[in-house]
């Protein structure tokens, strides 16, 4: 039978006793609670500052506010490339999966060491991933332009860009990864055997002109 524990967390000395956050979760009876426990735990007011923070760059890139993304950027001295969620994603992250690529044109240029392009996600993916995980050409070009090695940067699970465009059929996306990449045959060595089923994907879709002609 499970026990219910209710852990208090406080925002730091600033904030009122009623502003304080309630987590619930359960345990294994007979683990390190045997009955419902409360337990203060006190957090830094600049971490409850810094997550709000973070919140508005999210808001600020899902509305893709460019100038109150930057006014924050600046006015907190963050890196352009700071994560703001706990999957660890990036601005950069999150504008690529939601197709906000005026956004993306200017992160890019508001990133002057090309290699923080590269921060990678919880699961290891780059914006490029991204791109290629969602079907977003347009930002994938972008990113490419920028960074070309991004074209080879693995995930967690090994894989590339051009692997996820391919598996995802996201057929216009891949046909322009496949030919950036200059180790594209290479890479797609072990799918040769499902490469007629890939084709097959490409005519259910319609979209197999579309491939032909890139």
């Amino acid at each position: 039978m499970n026990q219910v524990c209710c852990f208090m967390v406080g925002l730091g000395e600033k904030h009122r006793e009623e502003d304080k956050i309630f987590v619930r979760f359960r345990v294994e009876r007979n683990a390190c609670f045997t009955s419902p426990a409360r337990v203060l735990i006190k957090v830094r007011a600049e971490d409850y500052d810094n997550d709000a923070l973070l919140g508005k760059l999210r808001d600020a890139t899902h509305e893709r506010n460019w100038w109150r993304a930057q006014s924050i950027l600046r006015k907190h001295r963050f890196e352009v490339t700071i994560k703001i969620n706990n999957v660890d994603e990036t601005m950069l992250h999150l504008a690529v999966g939601e197709g906000k690529n005026y956004f993306i044109q200017k992160l890019l240029i508001s990133i002057q060491n090309e290699e923080l392009i590269e921060e990678k996600n919880i699961k290891g993916q780059t914006a490029l991933h991204i791109a290629a995980l969602v079907g977003n050409k347009d930002a994938a070009e972008l990113l490419v332009k920028k960074r070309d090695n991004l074209l080879y940067v693995k995930d967690r699970l090994g894989k590339v860009p051009l692997h996820i465009a391919y598996t995802t059929n996201h057929i216009s996306t891949f046909a322009y990864l496949f030919e950036a990449t200059k180790t594209a045959g290479e890479l797609l060595s072990k799918y040769q055997d499902s490469f007629e089923e890939f084709i097959i994907r490409l005519i259910y879709r319609k979209e197999y002109g579309e491939f032909v002609s890139s």
